[in-house]
């Protein structure tokens, strides 16, 4: 026996992890449009990716449509830190070694 999930589009998975992961972004799709960058400004580029929101460092957001979704992101993975990304610009995290948030950086005028 084989168990076949299928998303809503018709498309398959032997996996319903990855179904269901697959009908998140394409309910989310702005969520491509949000950039990642670790210490060293390298751009990191698996949203998903439990390794991209450990060592991600600075957000780029470009519109609060896309800030939501990042937030969405954050209650669906449980990288509870993207609650503090409330609209659009450049957000940077800041620890204190144990705990951190993100702060909207403020554009030099």
């Amino acid at each position: 026996m084989r168990v076949v999930y299928i998303a809503n589009d018709g498309t398959q998975f032997d996996d319903g992890f990855d179904c269901e992961d697959y009908e998140w972004k394409l309910n989310h799709p702005r969520i491509v449009d949000i950039k990642f960058y670790d210490e060293f400004n390298n751009e990191l580029f698996d949203p998903f990716s439990e390794k991209t929101y450990v060592e991600t460092q600075t957000i780029i957001v470009p519109d609060d449509e896309t800030a939501e979704q990042l937030r969405d992101l954050g209650y669906y993975t449980g990288f509870c830190c993207y609650e503090d990304i409330t609209s659009a610009g450049k957000w940077v995290f800041n620890s204190d070694g144990f705990n951190g948030t993100y702060y909207k950086e403020e554009a030099d005028d």
